[in-house]
């Protein structure tokens, strides 16, 4: 109960909608394990952005359903480059362990002859780089989109990224935690490294297309205007509701 809950349930606003998106359910474990589970909040519309997040948040005793909020804007693929690179993400060392620097520094060191950007490193310095991991802070996504064959993110926990969305709608090839259309789901740095290796070869004997089938997945499912239309159609059926706090009818799909 964070002030912005107080304050819907101290003006009567009964019909609020909570959406999940990652980490926060980590914060709920933590506050479940202190027996600080809120009846009233419990009650309340709850959405959450991918279905094994929908699937934890249910683990919480809290009726949970699988929402498609996140959309990509349409774009125009581009070739795979002429050299096989892998891009990842780690935003600070303090967030490691979470976004799988360990594995990917693990993986780097083992496959030596494949080149390694990791972005969007805002905080600390990783000591003992790799010769073959190159390290930006923030950066513009399009860009090493375009320069990268795979995007690997090997997380420990996740909602769901746009930088994997983004990345399968430009037709790369995707390496994930967890299994999403379009994606190669690993764990480890041996599956990873295995992984890897398969498509460098692949890219290297020119027998590697764009990522096809997760390209027309997120153009299929993640387009703006079938997200919008459908959250407005919930959000009708919980307004429409006479039950204040009531979950709309419709169960989403692989909920």
């Amino acid at each position: 109960m964070g002030k912005f809950l107080w304050a819907a349930r101290t003006l009567g606003k009964n019909k609020v909608v909570m959406l999940w998106s990652g980490s926060d359910v980590l914060f709920a474990k933590d506050e479940l394990a202190k027996g600080k589970l809120d009846p009233w909040v419990a009650g309340r519309v709850h959405w959450a952005v991918s279905p094994w997040l929908a699937k934890e948040v249910r683990e919480l005793g809290v009726d949970c359903e699988h929402v498609q909020v996140s959309f990509v804007d349409p774009v125009r693929p581009v070739p795979l480059p002429e050299k096989f690179s892998v891009l990842v993400y780690t935003p600070s060392l303090r967030k490691a362990d979470l976004y799988g620097l360990d594995l990917i520094l693990e993986v780097a060191r083992k496959l030596p002859w494949v080149e390694f950007k990791l972005v969007g490193l805002e905080e600390g310095r990783i000591p003992d780089t790799p010769l073959n991991l190159k390290v930006f802070p923030r950066v513009d996504l399009a860009a090493f989109y375009e320069m990268a064959t795979v995007i690997w993110r090997p997380v420990r926990h996740d909602g769901l990224p746009f930088m994997v969305l983004e990345a399968l709608a430009r037709g790369r090839h995707v390496l994930y935690s967890y299994p999403l259309n379009g994606c190669i789901q690993v764990t480890g740095a041996d599956m990873a490294c295995q992984e890897l290796e398969r498509l460098r070869v692949l890219h290297e004997s020119r027998k590697l297309p764009l990522n096809e089938m997760g390209r027309q997945y997120v153009a299929r499912e993640y387009n703006p205007e079938k997200v919008r239309a459908e959250i407005l159609s919930r959000w009708k059926e919980i307004i429409l509701s006479p039950e204040p706090g009531a979950r709309a009818s419709r169960v989403a799909e692989n909920s």
